[in-house]
């Protein structure tokens, strides 16, 4: 079951967020972003996510909840360039023990390192994985908030480029609705374990 929000005008939470993930984007501190969404006070033209709504199928959940992030990707992020600079940031601060002979001529030289060498299609791939790691922290963070999330997935990703007046370097990968929730529907089913988890190899 989606969430469904109220009008919040007791919290006068309303705001659109847009953000796009790159190779660190996993490093943003989400608590500080969720709470400057939180405890921000402007009002944005309720049209703007009516046709976010619209391009979502016409979804409440992005309609009434006072603040939607826009998740988007930056394929860029894994060209040779910029994922060197990423990597030399790691190099820097000691989380990756390499020369730069090691990064140039070894780490940017291998397909299972560097996406770029396998084309757009799996620098795109790579670039969604980073999006999910940065979503799913930020649901993770919304609940410490007592806030409620929803992961909106159903949309027209070229429509709410167009809505969002995104630059043409980004793609939009999900929408994340973000509110205080006015139900507490029961936990949805889950698989048993065993159908889900295997040891050494698949059965």
């Amino acid at each position: 079951r989606h969430p469904t929000f109220p009008q919040f005008g007791q919290h006068r939470m309303t705001q659109l967020s847009c953000i796009h993930s790159c190779c660190s984007f996993h490093e943003c501190k989400y608590n500080t972003f969720l709470k400057s969404c939180q405890d921000n006070y402007e009002t944005v033209n309720k049209t703007k996510k009516e046709e976010l709504a619209t391009a979502a199928g016409g979804q409440a959940v992005v309609r009434d909840a006072p603040v939607v992030i826009v998740c988007c990707g930056l394929v860029e992020a894994f060209s040779r360039k910029m994922q060197r600079q990423s990597l030399k940031q790691l190099m820097e601060v000691g989380a990756l023990n390499w020369t730069d002979d090691i990064l140039d001529n070894v780490v940017l030289e291998s397909d299972l390192f560097a996406p770029y060498r396998l084309g757009e299609q799996v620098m795109t791939i790579k670039a969604g994985e980073q999006i999910m790691i940065a979503i799913a922290y930020m649901t993770l963070e919304a609940v410490n908030l007592g806030l409620g999330t929803c992961w909106v997935g159903a949309m027209s990703a070229k429509d709410i480029h167009k809505v969002m007046n995104l630059p043409n370097i980004l793609f939009v990968h999900d929408l994340i609705p973000l509110g205080y929730p006015d139900e507490e529907p029961d936990p949805r089913p889950r698989k048993p374990l065993d159908q889900i988890s295997f040891w050494e190899r698949y059965e």
